[in-house]
Order: structure tokens, then sequence, then C-alpha cells
């Protein structure tokens, strides 16, 4: 007996079938490439929240001053226009610094302790002061804030 040559359902069946297999591929590779996008754009938001950091170090240096030449201060005004530019592209791109929590208690979630401090008067882990800010993206936690915090009870 001769085969017969597929009938036309058959094949419209065999090339769905082909079309829905890579439909699912291609989802599958979109997810991915969304997936590396978002990594490498929390990467570059955290190496501009570095420069923000570097910024507001130099602030509290240049605030500690007792008398800076006035030069300087022309020099910090511009720091601070820029600094200022800095933070307006961050926010542009999602990424908003976190309230200070200081009088918080720790938030291992939202907070990493980098030092332990005795503040008598305070509760077992409430933080002291803030080293650097955390910061979010789009309601994501992009970097904890640093903190000092009275020790574990």
């Amino acid at each position: 007996m001769a085969d017969l040559p597929p009938s036309p359902l058959a094949a419209l069946e065999a090339d769905l079938r082909t079309l829905i297999a890579r439909a699912a591929t291609l989802e599958k590779e979109k997810a991915a490439a969304l997936d590396e996008g978002k990594t490498r754009t929390r990467r570059l938001l955290l190496e501009f929240i570095e420069v923000a950091d570097t910024f507001e170090t130099l602030f509290r240096q240049f605030e500690a001053e007792p008398a800076p030449a006035p030069e300087t201060a022309a020099w910090v005004a511009n720091f601070r226009t820029l600094y200022k530019i800095h933070l307006r592209a961050l926010k542009r791109h999602g990424a908003t610094p976190l309230p200070s929590p200081v009088g918080q208690k720790v938030d291992p979630h939202r907070h990493q302790v980098a030092e332990a401090v005795a503040a008598p008067g305070h509760p077992p882990e409430t933080i002291i002061e803030q080293l650097k800010p955390g910061w979010v993206w789009h309601d994501e936690l992009l970097r904890p804030a640093e903190v000092k915090a009275t020790p574990a009870g």
C-alpha cells in the first residue's frame, strides 16, 4: 500500500505545533533578555550611587572645615549643583534614596550595620547614625542603608 500524502489539515496542525513551540522559545529568550537588562541597570545605578556617596563625603568634609577659603566655597557650590543634577538623573531612572532610619529598630532587610555603638538610653538594635543612605529602584531595594546601631540585647 502506498503512503498517502498528509492531509492539508494534518500539515496545518504540524505547522501550528511548530509555531507554538517557537513562540514558547521566544518568550523564554525575551524573559532572559529582560532579566539581563535589569541586572545591568541595577549594576549601573549602584555605580552612580557610589558617585553620590562620594559627593556626600566631600560635603561633610567641607562642612567640618573651620574657615574654608572663598575659592573652596565656590568650588563646593559648583559640586553641589552637579550633585543635584546627578540625583535628579537617578530619580528619573527610578532610583531614590530611602528616608534616614535614625531612631528606628534595625531591619536586616533594609539596614546593614557597619558598627555597633554603645548609646545609653537607647533600646538594643536602634539605629544611631546613617553612614550611607539606602536606595530603592521602582520600590525594590537596591542597596540597604549602612548604619551604626546599638548592639543586640
